[in-house]
């Protein structure tokens, strides 16, 4: 039986560089601005709940465009999510992982 001096661990670099890089702050700080900017299309397009509207060249424009946009920022949100979260699994005592 041979002993194992290291333990096997994730190599998180194919996705960022680390949690204090500058690459995974670009990241974070892009998604923040899409959430932000599709906030902002969201109001500036009245979506919200509503009665039921005619249908439109330019509404089917703007739910294409929401979708597209919606599930880019879903996309990146949920690559920061698994990257943090791997980081969190493996260490609970990664603090600067668990601040973000």
């Amino acid at each position: 039986m041979s002993i194992v001096s290291t333990l096997p661990h994730w190599d998180m670099t194919v996705v960022y560089p680390g949690l204090e890089s500058q690459e995974f702050a670009w990241g974070y700080a892009g998604v923040v601005r899409d959430i932000d900017e599709l906030a902002h299309f969201f109001d500036t397009h009245h979506i919200k709940g509503q009665a039921t509207v005619p249908l439109s060249d330019d509404t089917i424009k703007t739910v294409e465009t929401i979708i597209q946009r919606y599930n880019t920022v879903l996309e990146a949100t949920s690559t920061l999510s698994t990257y943090i979260s791997c980081f969190i699994t493996t260490n609970t005592h990664d603090s600067l992982a668990r601040l973000k």
